[in-house]
């Protein structure tokens, strides 16, 4: 009986000194790398090629999206997650932002990924969309391959107060 009560405390924990600590440590999450805004942030451009982007932020490192052209019919809705800010463009170079996304969208029963990068305006440059509003961030949205894309889509948004 002993031995089985020894066996039964080295399983929960007890027999064994920290294990129990160690345990609790693994299952509360690492606070990832990169992050987005706790704030929605809606951006988007008006005009021929208008579409718009809701980003809303749903546990840290991951958000979700919703992709509409004109009219707001949707074309897309999904998670991305959080990633190093930067998108190497062969039309536009490398571009560094404060916020980036990565994921997956379904357009046309096709699955292609997704890159979003979102930089703070310039001062004294701030963005403009089609009809020269002006905005406090640019929003780059990437659909297919960084290197050869689908859609490149450029537009300027606000985050939430």
């Amino acid at each position: 009986m002993r031995i089985v009560t020894l066996l039964l405390a080295a399983v929960l924990g007890w027999a064994v000194p920290g294990h129990a600590e160690q345990s609790v440590a693994a299952a509360v999450p690492a606070k990832p790398k990169f992050d987005f805004s706790a704030q929605p942030f809606d951006g988007g451009n008006v005009g021929k090629l208008s579409w718009n982007i809701q980003l809303q932020r749903t546990v840290p490192g991951a958000a979700e999206f919703h992709l509409t052209k004109p009219r707001g019919v949707l074309l897309a809705a999904g998670g991305l997650k959080s990633t190093v800010p930067v998108l190497d463009l062969p039309v536009l170079g490398v571009l560094k932002g404060r916020y980036g996304l990565t994921g997956t969208i379904t357009v046309g029963m096709q699955t292609r990924p997704m890159s979003v990068l979102i930089t703070p305006s310039k001062p004294d440059e701030p963005c403009q969309d089609a009809k020269e509003n002006t905005y406090a961030n640019a929003v780059i949205v990437v659909i297919g391959d960084v290197k050869n894309p689908t859609h490149l889509l450029m537009g300027c948004g606000e985050f939430a107060d």
